[in-house]
């Protein structure tokens, strides 16, 4: 019986996508709150402005990698089939080469965006450094290894493409427990932040080398005896339309959610602008995080699509929503009250974010949460929406956010944002795969995002009514 679960778990997409979030969540639960200790605000402040860089790098990628995970996907199993395992290795091998190359180009286009992108945005930071050499010593080491980010994308959307999503998520956990412990070894020592940055590169190169070994190895390695990468016209021109698409809303919205610690670090003092990355940071990884019990299955949700399995399909989403609202608010409710206690203990010079700013950000994350998963859903069709639905959006992040900054200050941001992803994003998405899939919005959410939902507003109200001011 033990045998039995064990052997489940290991091979579970979501409890291994689980184990991998939390074994990279050590960062934040063991890392971030040492070096806000060990570090003066203006280095958090340099440190969280590489690390956005380096995130904002990852939108270059403009949805391919789940692009070409759901066509690899779709391959398994070609719509008008009965069961799977019918396997079209040719269409895989073209969209292999395919993928590869265009990740080529997007690696040299990362490496220049990294350098004239970070000398821009850390100019001014910089002011508050007695010495600038390491902060752009690490700005080049982001740079150098922004190439190796994008083909572990490539190699990691083969894999979970051909529904290896769980052998993909162990070696993450392995790799991301390495990571995490190597960083906090570094901040126990009393390393510089350059020192991190350099640590946190190596496994950037770790992880590319780790994704293509395992992409060389699985379906008996049949990728061994793969062309070399070149463009395919035909399979460019196939998914050109759903990058750019999904590509374009993802970074009108995240994108911007991002940017604004950027924007927020032209004018803000240094602790209010470290303390507003931490928020994001931490938020977003519970996103990330509360993320797995549905973004694992969107593999097998394309092949159900594929196999016009609606109601299977349908049912199976169902459940991944619930567990995934359900994780993302107790996260978020848990360090929205535990973390200004914890800031305290540490000693950090940033101090905590706002009690209105978090809670601000923790439910736009939400219907950020919310609106995704049914875009992702109604995708596993090939069609896509996500320029409508980040386009829209950011542009009323943009529209509410920009003129509030001298009103409000830092308040801005998490507005822009709420109103971006409830405003637009949320019912927008959630209306396409109501209506693709003959949903019954009251009936879905009832059970699904409504309990979750009333719970954060329950958590956010009461803890702005008793946190002392």
């Amino acid at each position: 019986m033990v045998k039995q679960l064990c052997t489940r778990a290991w091979q579970s997409p979501t409890l291994t996508t689980w184990a991998s979030f939390a074994a990279r969540s050590l960062n934040l639960v063991l890392v971030l709150p040492l070096a806000l200790g060990r570090y003066s605000a203006v280095e958090v402040q340099i440190w969280q402005i590489l690390v956005t860089v380096s995130t904002l790098l990852f939108f270059l990628d403009l949805g391919m990698s789940p692009t070409f995970a759901r066509l690899f996907a779709r391959a398994v199993t070609p719509a008008g089939t009965e069961g799977a395992g019918s396997t079209d290795f040719a269409r895989v091998e073209a969209l292999w080469r395919t993928m590869l190359i265009v990740y080529r180009w997007l690696g040299a286009l990362a490496v220049l965006l990294a350098l004239l992108g970070g000398w821009i945005v850390m100019r001014r930071p910089l002011s508050g450094l007695e010495q600038s050499g390491p902060a752009w010593m690490a700005l080049a080491a982001v740079a150098i290894a922004s190439p190796l980010t994008f083909l572990a994308l490539g190699y990691g959307a083969y894999l979970q493409g051909l529904n290896h999503v769980a052998l993909v998520r162990r070696w993450e956990a392995i790799s991301s427990l390495g990571a995490s412990l190597s960083a906090l070894l570094v901040v126990w020592l009393h390393g510089s932040f350059l020192i991190l940055v350099l640590v946190n590169q190596l496994w950037i190169g770790v992880t590319m080398v780790r994704n293509r070994f395992l992409a060389l190895r699985v379906e008996s390695g049949r990728a061994q005896t793969y062309e070399r990468a070149r463009l395919e016209p035909a399979i460019w021109w196939e998914v050109w339309p759903a990058i750019w698409r999904s590509g374009l809303g993802v970074l009108l919205t995240s994108g911007f959610v991002q940017a604004t610690g950027l924007i927020y670090a032209q004018f803000g003092e240094p602790a209010a602008v470290a303390a507003y990355f931490v928020a994001l940071r931490y938020l977003g990884a519970v996103s990330q995080f509360s993320s797995a019990p549905f973004y694992s299955k969107l593999p097998i949700l394309a092949r159900l699509q594929a196999l016009k399995k609606i109601d299977a399909l349908v049912e199976l989403s169902k459940r991944g929503m619930q567990v995934a609202h359900l994780t993302y608010v107790g996260g978020a409710s848990i360090l929205g009250i535990a973390l200004p206690w914890a800031m305290k203990q540490t000693g950090a010079e940033t101090g905590s974010t706002p009690s209105a700013i978090w809670w601000l950000l923790a439910m736009g994350f939400f219907f950020e949460r919310f609106g995704a998963m049914h875009l992702q859903l109604f995708s596993t069709t090939n069609i896509i929406r996500w320029h409508v639905a980040g386009g829209v959006s950011g542009l009323i992040m943009m529209t509410v956010t920009i003129p509030l900054i001298p009103i409000a200050g830092a308040y801005a941001f998490p507005a822009g944002i709420l109103a971006g992803y409830l405003g637009f994003y949320s019912w927008y998405s959630a209306n396409l795969s109501y209506s693709r899939f003959a949903i019954n919005p009251a009936r879905f959410e009832r059970t699904c995002a409504a309990p979750a939902l009333l719970a954060l507003v329950i958590v956010s109200v009461t803890d702005a009514l008793i946190r002392p001011r």
